[in-house]
């Protein structure tokens, strides 16, 4: 309840000034006017839950320093606090969520993650040279899927093994024969499909970020 009473005050802020400027007949110089934020303040933006919902983070200057930090409310803090630079290191990033909301998947850095809402714990799953993007759960919840280096990966949960689901090659058929045989056809075949099936998934994820960006 104080958190919101808090973030309502800060909501009616630029209204009060507005009510206090409406009677305020001084002038405005250049110099004055040029300075932007640092002459009327910084207010906090880019709000964003904690993905356990206990905390708020946003950016915000109340010093007005040189750039905007990061700062963090509990629900039952006072006050903000900035969010130390190894604190942001172990943050995890918005993902996608498991059908019942107790797990989180997302990337960083080009890695997989996988998050746990209830212990607010974070594993990473893979180290690799290449970078994986586009994860989501199956249907049954037990696997994480995303793409790596143009194929179709699948991470087994409970067995803590990788699975790669396609097979992506570069270039033709170089035997001489001047076509494909009916196998290396059929597979080419199933993997227009599989690409088909991907794409349509990272349009659906690129318009999931986008509604994210709008809605901040």
């Amino acid at each position: 309840m104080r958190l919101f009473f808090r973030f309502l005050i800060l909501g009616l802020l630029p209204f009060s000034l507005s009510a206090q400027q409406s009677t305020n007949l001084s002038r405005l110089s250049i110099a004055e006017i040029m300075q932007g934020e640092r002459f009327v303040g910084f207010l906090p933006e880019d709000l964003q839950w904690h993905p356990n919902s206990n905390s708020l983070f946003f950016s915000w200057n109340p010093e007005q320093d040189t750039l905007r930090s990061l700062y963090q409310i509990d629900l039952q803090a006072d006050s903000p606090e900035l969010v130390s630079l190894d604190v942001q290191r172990q943050l995890p990033q918005s993902g996608v969520y498991n059908s019942d909301y107790s797990e989180m998947v997302y990337t960083k850095n080009g890695d997989l993650f996988w998050y746990d809402v209830k212990a607010d714990t974070s594993l990473q799953l893979t180290y690799t040279n290449q970078r994986e993007s586009s994860p989501s759960f199956s249907k049954n919840g037990q696997q994480i899927i995303f793409i790596s280096d143009g194929n179709l990966f699948a991470w087994h949960l409970k067995a803590h093994r990788l699975e790669q689901l396609s097979y992506f090659k570069s270039g033709r058929d170089k035997s001489g024969n001047g076509g494909l045989s009916d196998q290396a056809q059929w597979l080419e075949n199933q993997q227009m499909e599989l690409f088909e099936v991907l794409r349509w998934r990272t349009a659906q994820n690129d318009l999931r970020n986008d509604q994210r960006q709008q809605l901040r």
